[in-house]
């Protein structure tokens, strides 16, 4: 998966039971989901100086 800021809707909730409160990364609640992975910062962060890309999420 390629990372942009475009490519991803960080607006929407992730799916999944266990969800954190609006504003609060959840590392348990974003599971193996790519998606809810690029919703922190942090990680968006990372990926865009290195110019990477998310391609597994170990749990």
């Amino acid at each position: 998966m390629r990372w942009s800021r475009k490519a991803v809707d960080t607006t929407s909730p992730p799916s999944g039971q266990g969800q954190a409160p609006p504003g609060e990364f959840d590392s348990k609640s974003a599971g193996l989901n790519p998606q809810a992975w690029l919703r922190n910062q942090t990680v968006r962060d990372v990926l865009e100086v290195f110019h990477g890309d998310i391609v597994e999420i170990q749990p």
